[in-house]
């Protein structure tokens, strides 16, 4: 029982620091996130409002912006289509690649085969020769 109630009573205190490092996490967030509210209270207290000229300006700026953006997402877009067309091109070859090497090691193993039963041919001839010699 003792045992017990030391794991529970180690158990509680784990926890409970825990909750302590929370409570002091969001403590610092609250600090952190009123310093930042300051600073922007302070920022829109020292510039004064926008005159009309600065207005246009700013949509002008807004309007090449999107313009911007526009164009990137349109380049974004032909460079992934580039990219799939470059690897369906580049999955043919290689299928094309695997076709030539399965054809060749055919090939191959069918020569390999040639070769052998032609030796084998030519050990019975010889040994046919030789017995009908004797």
């Amino acid at each position: 029982r003792i045992a017990r109630m030391k794991t529970i009573c180690h158990k509680l205190l784990i926890i409970e620091r825990d909750k302590d490092r929370t409570i002091l996490e969001l403590e610092k967030q609250i600090i952190l996130r009123e310093e930042s509210d300051t600073h922007m209270l302070n920022e829109a207290l020292a510039n004064p409002p926008y005159v009309e000229a600065q207005v246009k300006a700013l949509e002008v700026e807004v309007e090449l912006s999107e313009k911007q953006f526009h164009d990137l997402c349109q380049h974004r877009a032909k460079l992934q289509d580039d990219v799939r067309r470059l690897e369906g091109v580049k999955m043919q070859q290689l299928i094309e690649r695997i076709h030539y090497f399965r054809n060749a090691r055919t090939e191959i193993q069918v020569k390999v085969k040639k070769k052998q039963v032609n030796r084998e041919l030519r050990h019975l001839r010889e040994t046919r020769r030789d017995f009908s010699c004797k």
